[in-house]
């Protein structure tokens, strides 16, 4: 399926984005800046808050520099069509079975990031084969 991205200026530039342990069956405007962001609060290194009744700790994650994080809205009809509803610099992701820490699925994709932009990095023949002389040399010595 193929989906046309419509590059328009967005509504909401700077969103305020958070990523729930929860399917959520509705598809509308919620208030949360008044329901759920006035509750959460600093302990220690993690932010607290809950969701019908369920403790969550969060915590706030940067997009990393060089990188730019967009929504994207999808309207289905004729011709699906993405279009750009905002723009967003930082997140928050929330466990409701533990702390935030390495293991979790946002931190690895982010990693991710890292390591694919390490891999990818252009190498040229002098490189390689300066790397390959000290690996030799070192192979010799040992």
């Amino acid at each position: 399926m193929h989906a046309l991205i419509e590059l328009q200026m967005p509504t909401e530039v700077d969103l305020r984005l958070h990523f729930l342990p929860a399917k959520i069956l509705a598809d509308e405007e919620a208030e949360v800046k008044k329901y759920f962001e006035i509750n959460s609060v600093r302990q220690n290194d993690f932010l607290e808050n809950s969701l019908r009744g369920h403790s969550l700790l969060g915590e706030s994650i940067q997009v990393p520099s060089g990188f730019k994080s967009v929504v994207l809205q999808d309207s289905r009809g004729a011709h699906r069509k993405l279009k750009i509803k905002g723009c967003f610099q930082d997140f928050t992701y929330w466990n409701y079975d533990r702390s935030p820490g390495q293991a979790d699925v946002y931190k690895q994709a982010l990693e991710a990031l890292h390591i694919s932009e390490a891999l990818s990095y252009p190498i040229d023949e002098k490189e390689i084969a300066s790397i390959i002389s000290n690996k030799e040399k070192d192979e010799r010595t040992s």
